[in-house]
């Protein structure tokens, strides 16, 4: 277990360094869970209140989604933009996991919403992922 996280460590450093995006989405991650004013500017309400609207925890295995992900930025203002409150559900783990970063209708939507743009196309493995 321990070789396999420093694996995943690495994989990560070598990511952050060839793309400034993905190390962009890591801090802003960070920035979100710091709990301060400017996470709660990015989220458009307190703490409380994101508590409130995503509701309790359901019982079992739940990651808060973001319905249209943090690949969809080109920059940190969208990155940003795309923390709101707004922006989170909860949704199965399994399911979070295998949605990842491919288009979804509400996800498009949601797109649509807060970037005021349509959905980019991945350059690879964009698979429709469907609920069926």
């Amino acid at each position: 277990m321990k070789k396999r996280k420093q694996q995943q460590n690495t994989m990560i450093m070598k990511h952050r360094e060839y793309d400034p995006m993905y190390k962009m989405r890591q801090e802003v991650r960070k920035q979100l869970y710091a709990k301060d004013a400017n996470a709660e500017e990015m989220l458009g309400c307190t703490y409380e209140e994101f508590r409130a609207y995503l509701g309790p925890k359901p019982e079992g295995k739940y990651d808060k989604d973001h319905i249209c992900p943090l690949a969809q930025a080109q920059n940190e203002e969208e990155l940003r933009k795309l923390q709101h409150h707004t922006n989170f559900r909860w949704m199965k783990h399994k399911e979070n996991m295998a949605k990842s970063d491919c288009w979804t209708p509400d996800g498009a939507q949601k797109c649509r919403e807060l970037l005021g743009r349509e959905w980019l196309p991945k350059t690879e493995n964009n698979i429709l992922y469907s609920e069926d």
